[in-house]
């Protein structure tokens, strides 16, 4: 008999591309301060957090701010990020994602998805898969806004499962990071650039297939 395993996703970059909407509110709020705010600028935000990448932008127009002017302007980002994404609804997954979610739960393994802060839980009730899944990391969840380790420890504990039974899809370095410290399979979704030391790299959940982690995680087999 194949042994149980679960599988964590992420929203955003993973189930739904909200680089563009971020890259929106970042570059909307560099225009206000005078500085250039690229695409590639907006890559190197992925998973360090919003005043870490305010930093990249001020840095990059030499500016220097109070603690209290980067709060400000990190709330103001965040307004207009909710904004963009008000209009988003089901028809917006990122390809793949309903099949790829509907082949692991018809295979009997168990799913979970962070989605511990507001505007991510949001976006999964409009993206119209909160149901989806056997366990959501809300935003009331002792999970951390940015990978760590021991958020992958919550997850693997809440499914009754060991961390080295957990497959988890991510999109940052730094959570590929945080899952492999875990002891988790790291499966990276998005630009090879930007999923160095994942276990599996995909383009999309659309070029990944649930039968191919037999492979991936021999032992999970067993």
């Amino acid at each position: 008999m194949t042994r149980s395993f679960g599988v964590l996703f992420r929203v955003e970059h993973v189930l739904f591309d909200i680089s563009k909407y971020h890259y929106f509110a970042w570059r909307r709020l560099a225009e206000e301060l005078g500085v250039s705010f690229t695409e590639e600028d907006n890559d190197r935000c992925r998973g360090i957090g919003s005043l870490r990448s305010l930093d990249i932008l001020l840095e990059k127009g030499g500016l220097d701010l109070s603690d209290r002017d980067k709060n400000d302007l990190c709330d103001r980002k965040l307004r207009w990020l909710v904004e963009y994404l008000d209009k988003v609804g089901p028809s917006d997954l990122a390809t793949g994602s309903r099949e790829t979610l509907r082949a692991f739960r018809a295979l009997g393994h168990p799913t979970a998805v962070f989605a511990n802060r507001e505007e991510i839980f949001l976006l999964l009730k409009r993206l119209g898969i909160e149901d989806d899944f056997d366990l959501v990391i809300g935003p009331s969840s002792p999970v951390s806004t940015l990978p760590v380790a021991q958020d992958y420890l919550i997850v693997a504990e809440a499914l009754g499962l060991e961390t080295c039974d957990l497959v988890s899809f991510e999109n940052s370095p730094r959570g590929i990071e945080a899952a492999r410290n875990s002891g988790c399979t790291v499966v990276g979704v998005g630009p090879p650039r930007l999923t160095p030391g994942a276990h599996l790299a995909v383009p999309g959940l659309w070029a990944f297939r649930p039968e191919r982690l037999a492979a991936l995680v021999p032992e999970l087999s067993r």
